[in-house]
């Protein structure tokens, strides 16, 4: 975790109520808190397919019970990794899967869409954490 920097920020009276808004619909003591969490998913929301940065991510899948999904291999994506694989049944016609999947975020994304352009379903993958942020979070 890098050195803590203190700064000032000047904000209009509204962008501050916002904030205060923002610190308590999000749980947060202070704002701080909250600019730390924001600038964290701005970060993670900035990740695109032309990006090299690991990240930690999921991909949800819903579709059609007895839709077989695409073969796509791993051989082709090298620092593709799925660490979990679950499937529910919605119901008696439709399944769920969530993949947790690590890697290089272009690699992510283009095996992610492999799979979700599949006819009878829809998927959405997305992005939790960059390699920043993971190590952040582990105080490295």
């Amino acid at each position: 975790m890098g050195k803590t920097v203190r700064f000032g920020v000047s904000m209009d009276s509204p962008q501050v109520a916002l904030l205060d808004e923002i610190s308590s619909s999000m749980g947060h003591e202070n704002r701080s808190e909250t600019i730390r969490s924001l600038v964290r998913q701005y970060a993670v929301g900035s990740v695109s397919i032309q990006d090299d940065r690991r990240v930690v991510g999921t991909l949800t899948l819903t579709y059609r019970l007895g839709k077989r999904l695409p073969t796509v291999l791993l051989a082709n994506y090298p620092t593709l990794r799925i660490s979990t694989n679950i499937q529910t049944h919605v119901n008696d016609q439709i399944c769920v899967k969530v993949l947790v999947l690590t890697g290089k975020a272009d690699e992510v994304c283009r095996w992610s869409r492999k799979l979700i352009d599949v006819r009878d379903g829809v998927g959405q993958p997305t992005v939790a954490a960059t390699d920043q942020i993971l190590e952040e979070l582990s105080g490295e």
